[in-house]
């Protein structure tokens, strides 16, 4: 029996077809007596096998580890895909299934000599192409644990350091050879022999090859990967440090921490991890909510949004949408009348629980917006009819053309909540004054989030396209002065530190009054 953690092996395989089945096996395992049980691999499950306990459980797979009497050493671990899902066999029709995924990935990654668990064979069952179950086999990994077990077990920080190092250079040497990892998860990890420096992959189904590269690429796996990790801000500036210092070329450190920072904090907080966000079914629909902010005048909205909105002050009267806000909550519906709209939404989150994230997100990194209460979406054929988002309701506020206060705190409130979005790594792309709304104290709030988008760093050209929709809008409808946007424009650069005001003045190019 060949060795579990091999630096390299040659990767090859032959295919053979055994009844219905078609199998791919590893020419290190070409054993008759292996071939033979491969005939009914649903005997491989049977006792002694001993079925163990997937945590979360997967709805459409087990994973059994047996002992056979020819190799009575090194254990197997037999993964059962199926029967699968109609999304998952609609899938597998177009591309390979997430077994052979898997296999052909650890024959890849032990070419490039990173250790994986030995792959011995996978097996797919079809009928007319449309894959009725899959199976896949491999060598237990002896006398490892999970990098995740070992973060939180670990009371020594020199052992966590050492792998948080030793990870930082796996995913370093997997990015350099082009690979992206989207299920990057401590407890895909393990460490062989209580060493450390010898790290496992397994479960490859998420492991693809990118043409190119970016380096966004890169920041987005190795955000998924320490969201997901227990290690402190100190473990994770080692991480980062660590993995530029070991790509080809070297990255910078400075500028991975900038760009892994804020996005992270914001979707930890918003997460699934989050205990202040679950899922409910009223009135027919399925609910995003957070039970913190749910109480009786919630309940009836969640049981019959349509009704609360017959009975509600009105507050936007639109063909697209209808918004009302009674008791101090805010209801609002998108109707869908556009076919382009229902067919972009058939394939991403309706705009309702879009507006639900993204009021989330900004709430997270300190932008002041309408505390957003739950969302929720109707689909028909999987086609959007209907879609709603349930806000808390800003009492008292105004719209910026009806202050008639003094102008220059509420300005300059403005501009900070602005250079706060742009420096979080968000562009709102309809800031007008209309979406901006003042409480009785002038403070601004966010309001109408679906031109909001998430780009990580908000370019110069970006930034001036949000001020010179604000500039004119407010020009045009609260009649402000040359000196009034000149003040916000010097309070916005003051408070990102975007450097002269002058500069900026010159980009935007806005034609502005002469008073």
């Amino acid at each position: 029996m060949p060795n579990p953690c091999p630096e390299g092996s040659t990767g090859g395989w032959q295919e053979m077809r055994m009844g219905a089945w078609v199998w791919q096996v590893s020419q290190e395992f070409l054993d008759p007596r292996l071939l033979c049980r491969l005939e009914s691999p649903a005997q491989l499950l049977r006792p002694p096998a001993r079925v163990i306990e997937r945590i979360p459980p997967r709805k459409f797979s087990e994973l059994a580890r047996l002992v056979l009497p020819e190799w009575p050493d090194v254990p197997l671990f037999v993964k059962h895909l199926g029967p699968i899902s109609f999304k998952e066999a609609l899938k597998s029709v177009l591309r390979p299934t997430r077994a052979r995924r898997a296999f052909e990935n650890a024959l890849l990654l032990s070419r490039l000599k990173i250790r994986t668990a030995i792959p011995v064979a996978t097996g797919e069952r079809r009928q007319w192409l449309w894959l009725r179950e899959a199976f896949l086999i491999f060598a237990e990994v002896p006398e490892s644990t999970t990098l995740y077990h070992f973060y939180v077990n670990a009371s020594d920080s020199g052992p966590r350091m050492l792998a948080v190092r030793s990870l930082a250079r796996l995913m370093a040497r997997l990015h350099d050879a082009g690979l992206s990892h989207s299920d990057a998860h401590p407890l895909n990890f393990l460490i062989a022999h209580s060493d450390c420096r010898k790290l496992v992959m397994i479960d490859l189904e998420a492991v693809r090859r990118v043409p190119a590269f970016r380096f966004r690429t890169a920041v987005k796996d190795l955000r998924k990967l320490l969201r997901r990790s227990p290690v402190s801000v100190r473990e994770k500036i080692w991480f980062c440090t660590e993995y530029c210092r070991s790509r080809t070329p070297p990255l910078s450190a400075r500028e991975l921490a900038r760009r892994l920072n804020p996005a992270s904090r914001a979707q930890r907080r918003i997460s699934g991890e989050d205990v202040d966000q679950t899922t409910v079914v009223r009135g027919g629909l399925v609910w995003r909510i957070r039970p913190s902010m749910v109480d009786s005048r919630v309940e009836t909205i969640l049981d019959s949004p349509d009704e609360f909105l017959e009975r509600a002050r009105v507050l936007k009267p639109d063909r697209s949408s209808a918004v009302g806000a009674d008791e101090g909550v805010v209801v609002k519906r998108y109707n869908y009348r556009k076919w382009m709209s229902r067919l972009k939404d058939a394939f991403r989150q309706s705009r309702g629980p879009r507006c639900f994230r993204k009021a989330r997100l900004l709430e997270a990194v300190g932008v002041p917006v309408a505390r957003a209460v739950a969302a929720s979406e109707r689909r028909r054929w999987g086609l959007v009819v209907r879609s709603y988002f349930v806000m808390e309701e800003i009492l008292g506020a105004i719209h910026w053309r009806d202050w008639t206060g003094h102008k220059g705190p509420v300005i300059h409130a403005t501009a900070r909540v602005i250079a706060r979005l742009h420096a979080a790594g968000f562009v709102h792309r309809d800031l007008k004054e209309a979406n901006i709304l003042l409480d009785k104290r002038g403070e601004p709030f966010l309001v109408d989030l679906d031109g909001v988008h998430h780009v990580g760093r908000v370019t110069e050209r970006q930034a001036v396209a949000d001020l010179v929709r604000l500039a004119r809008g407010l020009v045009a409808a609260t009649q402000a002065t040359r000196a009034d946007c000149a003040r916000f424009l010097k309070a916005y650069c003051r408070f990102r530190h975007a450097g002269d005001w002058r500069s900026w003045w010159r980009l935007m190019a806005v034609e502005w009054p002469q008073r």
